[in-house]
């Protein structure tokens, strides 16, 4: 808990180089989760495509 008393800024400083962190930059960048659902519907609708493709070499009207 020495690391954490006092609340000053160098108590963060040892904490993070305890914990081997560069308190000047971010450890991390958030990234919010993939939204598949757009992805899935143009793939939906290029499976249909292609298959309506093969469906006319294959039947030849």
């Amino acid at each position: 808990m020495d690391l954490l008393s006092g609340g000053s800024a160098g108590s963060i400083d040892r904490l993070c180089r305890d914990f081997g962190v560069d308190p000047r930059r971010p450890g991390g960048i958030y990234r919010p989760p993939t939204n598949w659902k757009p992805r899935i519907v143009i793939a939906a609708i290029v499976l249909a495509l292609v298959g309506a493709f093969i469906l006319g070499i294959v039947i030849k009207p």
